[in-house]
């Protein structure tokens, strides 16, 4: 099922308040999402039918690839490259499925912009120490990151990739990753995303149960 409208500009005003963040904490950015990859791909087709060709491209299994690209390639001043996908959570939760991004690109991370983190989520949380968790609560972009990726067989044909995850504090992370601190323009955009988003936390909290699982 496809999301709906509102869903829909949660997702676009979160893509946007990160890319933004990253590009004020010195990181070239560039979107990748398969919105941005696909049309130039049916244009491309598009004019070999207007030319005369009597041929489709077959794109099928690079259609699939495409439709699991991250949101964004980001890329710090000494070259090292990272892929970006973007989600909007009012507590922070991220279901199985929502994780496929990892079976296509198991070295992206995903940040997850919220209003709120969930207890549990804190509570749960792998390799962070008390100070850290204690943080995270006041955290509105958490970073989820693959620590190591496997095949596994699933049949004599199909192998499946199984993703072993870290959530961190985009704080955390960027020190850890880049070495970069800034505590100002984190605190910029969290305040950015509590005056754009916070109303969509009591329509969320009102809704009915989310099925998300939390992934630890």
């Amino acid at each position: 099922m496809g999301l709906n409208a509102e869903d829909m500009i949660k997702g676009r005003i979160s893509e946007t308040i990160v890319e933004e963040m990253l590009v004020d904490l010195g990181f070239f950015v560039s979107r990748l999402g398969m919105e941005y990859s696909a049309p130039a791909l049916t244009t491309i087709q598009r004019f070999i039918e207007k030319c005369g060709g009597n041929f489709r491209l077959d794109w099928s299994d690079e259609r699939s690839f495409i439709s699991h690209l991250p949101d964004f390639i980001m890329v710090d001043k000494k070259g090292k490259v990272k892929l970006v996908e973007v989600k909007f959570r009012w507590n922070g939760t991220i279901s199985q499925e929502k994780m496929k991004v990892f079976f296509q690109n198991p070295y992206c991370i995903m940040i997850v912009v919220n209003l709120e983190v969930n207890d549990k989520l804190i509570y749960e949380a792998n390799d962070q120490n008390p100070e850290q968790k204690a943080d995270m609560s006041n955290e509105r972009f958490l970073v989820w990151k693959c620590t190591d990726s496997k095949e596994v067989d699933i049949d004599e044909s199909n192998t499946e990739v199984s993703v072993d995850l870290k959530l961190a504090s985009i704080r955390t992370w960027l020190k850890d990753e880049f070495d970069v601190e800034n505590e100002g323009i984190i605190n910029k955009y969290q305040d950015i995303v509590k005056k754009w988003l916070s109303p969509a936390l009591k329509h969320s909290k009102e809704a009915k149960p989310s099925n998300d699982e939390i992934i630890i």
